[in-house]
């Protein structure tokens, strides 16, 4: 309801994704009472849920599945038995997942540069039947370094999850979103 409001108000559309981070057993109810608020999509977290956690919401329900890196790093960046991001995120783009954050360091000047290609072409690169899923940068991103991430990703079909730049403004929060967009 919130977000078709805020939609009147702006004369955009906006999406409303909901959190069905839980118990397996209350997995289904949560999801249905969701679907049944109207929702645009979900969110769940895989490393908490399961890999499988995607695959199992994507046959109960057509909603997009945003995947959230919550606990994530324990897969991909312990040095002894971590994956690559780019294989976790392959991971979760054949289970089902249709939206996955790219690797935290994204965007930082720390990342490394051929890790992120990977992590990028995880997402994007053909995969025979199996649809793409969009990339999801977060942690500190600034409105002054989108054209560095525009170059990164290679488009302009990415989700920016702007909270710091956005919280931290001078001006507020709507300065904030502003200087975003």
């Amino acid at each position: 309801e919130a977000a078709r409001t805020a939609e009147q108000c702006s004369g955009e559309r906006k999406l409303y994704f909901a959190n069905v981070i839980s118990e397996p057993d209350a997995s289904l109810e949560q999801l249905r009472l969701v679907e049944g608020a109207g929702v645009d999509g979900i969110i769940i977290a895989p490393a908490i849920q399961g890999l499988a956690s995607a695959r199992w919401f994507s046959r109960h329900s057509e909603l997009p599945i945003l995947a959230h890196n919550t606990v994530e790093d324990i897969f991909t960046r312990h040095p002894r038995f971590g994956v690559s991001p780019a294989v976790y995120l392959k991971l979760l783009r054949i289970s089902g997942a249709d939206l996955v954050f790219l690797p935290g360091n994204f965007g930082t000047g720390n990342e490394d540069a051929a890790e992120i290609a990977c992590a990028v072409a995880a997402c994007l690169e053909p995969m025979g039947h199996i649809a793409p899923c969009w990339p999801i940068i977060a942690g500190g991103k600034r409105p002054e370094k989108l054209s560095d991430y525009v170059r990164q990703i290679g488009s302009r079909d990415f989700m920016v999850i702007a909270a710091t730049a956005v919280d931290e403004h001078a001006d507020g929060l709507a300065a904030g979103a502003r200087a975003f967009r």
